[in-house]
């Protein structure tokens, strides 16, 4: 299985920043969550590069109009998460 772990930096943590609320605005318009896409954490994509939409690209594609810094992490993974679950108390 090939992801990617998309990482788009806020310029302006501590404040409103005009090209950080538009880069959200369009990447939540643009990029939807499906079976191939998790948002993790604001500003933060676990995307399968496997997805028809290529919503890494866009991602790429949105940070860069916006003048956003981003970076990609990519990574071939057979089994990703190792699920667990609470075991009831008798």
């Amino acid at each position: 299985m090939h992801r990617s772990l998309f990482h788009a930096i806020n310029p302006n943590p501590s404040g409103a920043d005009p090209s950080w609320r538009a880069f959200r605005q369009e990447s939540r318009v643009v990029v939807k969550l499906s079976q191939y896409v998790e948002q993790l954490a604001e500003g933060v994509w676990l995307l399968d590069l496997d997805d028809p939409k290529a919503s890494v690209y866009r991602l790429h594609e949105i940070a860069q109009k916006h003048a956003i810094s981003h970076r990609i992490l990519e990574f071939d993974s057979e089994s990703l998460w190792q699920d667990h679950h609470p075991v009831a108390q008798l």
